[in-house]
């Protein structure tokens, strides 16, 4: 798995910082490699401010250290975001040829190749993060740009739905202890992505339905 490098971070910090400041409404607190802190003040000014801590996803960080982070987080009166790196090896990792080989009459033999060329298999800070948000909103990705490199994608950030997958067993024989589960069932690991596209404009943040301090960033609507 590859590293990405330091000047690959820092541009997705600035990107970040630059499409925050769109908005209008936030005071940049801090922003680094790990994350980008920012505060808006209330129309009410006796309420206390809205205080955002964006997690950037682009080194290597455990789920206990995610889990620490969103508690010593929630503390001290922060909601947290994230956003991923989409370098397709630490992060939307797609399953290519292993997508071939688990679809020839094996655990995925029932999608199509193009179903097949769109699934992912998810990191744990990507399983982390989705279930934070109760599974109710998109990941969102930082793109960089690859049209330098002969790619045709332009910088941005990307929101992608991450759709079932289920698994079929019935190719194992009976009584194989793959099956002891159930014939089919869904994934973990496996996600089939739904390109919802890039955010345009300036960003805002929304709360998910779980019952933490969880956000998902999302575009801003006209009036807010």
């Amino acid at each position: 798995m590859g590293i990405i490098r330091k000047e690959q971070r820092e541009r997705m910090r600035d990107y970040l910082v630059q499409r925050i400041e769109e908005n209008g409404n936030w005071d940049i607190l801090s922003a680094d490699e790990t994350d980008v802190a920012i505060l808006k003040e209330q129309e009410d000014s006796s309420a206390k401010p809205i205080r955002v801590r964006v997690l950037l996803h682009s080194m290597k960080r455990s789920s206990n250290e995610l889990n620490h982070i969103i508690s010593a987080n929630y503390k001290a009166g922060f909601y947290v975001a994230n956003l991923f790196y989409k370098d397709y090896e630490n992060f939307f990792d797609r399953l290519g040829a292993r997508a071939n080989f688990k679809g020839d009459g094996k655990t995925l033999k029932h999608y199509t190749d193009g179903e097949l060329r769109r699934t992912i298999h998810l990191r744990d800070l990507e399983k982390r993060v989705w279930s934070f948000q109760s599974g109710d909103t998109g990941l969102v990705y930082y793109q960089p740009n690859t049209i330098e490199d002969g790619g045709r994608l332009v910088e941005g950030l990307r929101t992608f739905d991450l759709l079932p997958v289920i698994l079929d067993y019935t190719h194992l024989p009976e009584g194989d202890m793959g099956r002891a589960e159930g014939d089919r069932r869904a994934s973990v690991d496996y996600k089939i992505v739904q390109d919802e596209g890039y955010i345009e404009g300036p960003i805002r943040f929304k709360r998910t339905s779980a019952q933490n301090n969880s956000l998902a960033i999302i575009p801003r609507a006209n009036n807010q």
